[in-house]
């Protein structure tokens, strides 16, 4: 994107800005850089269901932006496909999370490396074209396989400071 693309966009914030949440109570947070595809830009993100309420819960979802003009949503998704589910995602330094920090395709696969439980790194592989073809429908199909390794990284009691938790997964393509 040209930096005249960009100035644009900054001197038109309130205009480009993607509201994400579906109700007062939810909130949304960052999550993975784009991953470009050829049917538009795909972001991976957290929403979090009834944040200010004591029965939150965080989930992943995805919406798929226009490959020119990446503000303009073509889709996204009704619900989270990747919820917490499993121990290293239900019980750690901050219970029943799950947050996306990285994704890459790797063949006809979409790879989300994700935190579980503010505690672990974790990663779960889902069919690139299962996802862009459910994205937009009402439905939560069994798209995400939890690698069975995981957790990919978890807390260290011998290094200090990883005795906690581990933070943030990521990703970058190497080659």
């Amino acid at each position: 994107w040209s930096e005249k693309y960009w100035r644009k966009i900054y001197q038109n914030i309130d205009k480009y800005t993607i509201n994400l949440t579906r109700g007062t109570d939810d909130h949304v947070e960052i999550g993975a850089p784009p991953v470009k595809t050829k049917d538009g830009w795909l972001f991976v993100y957290s929403h979090v269901y009834n944040y200010f309420s004591e029965e939150k819960v965080f989930g992943v979802e995805a919406f798929l932006t226009d490959l020119n003009e990446p503000t303009k949503i073509i889709k996204r998704t009704t619900e989270a496909f990747l919820t917490p589910e499993t121990n290293y995602e239900l019980h750690g330094q901050v219970d029943n999370i799950v947050f996306p920090s990285g994704a890459m395709i790797m063949g006809d696969k979409l790879r989300i490396y994700y935190g579980g439980a503010d505690t672990v790194c974790a990663c779960a592989d889902l069919k690139l074209d299962l996802l862009l073809g459910a994205i937009d429908k009402e439905r939560r199909d069994k798209i995400v396989k939890r690698y069975e390794g995981n957790p990919i990284l978890e807390p260290d009691k011998e290094t200090r400071w990883r005795s906690l938790a581990i933070f943030n997964p990521a990703a970058i393509e190497l080659g």
